[in-house]
This record gives structure tokens, C-alpha cells and sequence, in this order.
């Protein structure tokens, strides 16, 4: 999440790892890399899909979540996240010209958080 905050310019702090979604059906032994700053995100193989996309990093293209994707995730893992980074992402999302309500409220429905998702943006905008 942090990775695509920064990506997306949702956020002002250089992320200090690499955060990296996996599938919960790979080995966990398999991501132990103690020499690269990595976190990595174990979730349910269904939610791999949802909001794939590619952008350039450096001239060099990079597998991320979409915006959309990204603002689902933040909302599963509120608490777990610095309420600050939490309230700057969603408030840059708003104001993103390239957002895209339609693909968040169909993601969210997907990952049954369309409640949660209606909620906090409905304050939002």
C-alpha cells in the first residue's frame, strides 16, 4: 500500500520498503528476503486481479494496484494504518482527477467492504 501511495503521490513520505501483495497460496518461506526492504501482503487469490495495472517507475514498468484497488485496501487495513497517512490518502484520492468511483464501488462490492466504502467516502466528498 505504501508503495502505490507513493506511486500515486498519496502521500509526501518516501516509503522506507517496498510493500508487495502475494497470494495466500504461495509458500511464506519463499518471501524470508532479509537483504531487500520488502513487507510483503499475504491475501486471498481472488483479490489478485481485482485492479491490476502497470505503471512506470524510473522508465521501468512496474506491476501496482490501481488507484481504486488501492483505496479498498486502505479501508480493509484502517487499523492498522497511521490515522494521518490514512485520512492524507483517502483526501488525495478525492481530489484525484483520475479517479474512478464506479471501479472503487464495484471493487469494494467484490471485497465486501462496499458499506465501509460508501461511509467513508460519502463524508469524503
Amino acid at each position: 500500500m505504501d508503495s502505490a501511495f507513493f506511486i500515486y503521490d498519496y502521500t509526501d513520505k518516501t516509503p522506507l520498503t517496498w510493500h508487495i501483495a502475494v497470494s495466500r497460496n504461495k509458500s511464506k518461506s519463499k518471501y524470508k528476503i532479509d537483504y531487500l526492504p520488502m513487507k510483503f501482503y499475504f491475501i486471498k487469490e481472488e483479490f489478485m486481479k481485482i485492479g491490476k495495472s502497470e505503471v512506470l517507475f524510473e522508465n521501468q514498468p512496474l506491476p501496482v494496484f490501481d488507484r481504486e484497488r488501492t483505496i479498498c485496501d486502505i479501508m480493509r487495513f484502517e487499523r492498522k494504518m497511521d490515522k494521518e497517512v490514512f485520512n492524507k490518502a483517502i483526501k488525495s484520492y478525492v481530489n484525484d482527477s483520475k479517479r474512478n468511483i464506479t471501479n472503487l464501488m464495484d471493487y469494494a462490492e467484490v471485497m465486501n467492504i462496499k458499506k465501509k466504502v460508501s461511509r467513508i467516502m460519502g463524508m469524503w466528498m
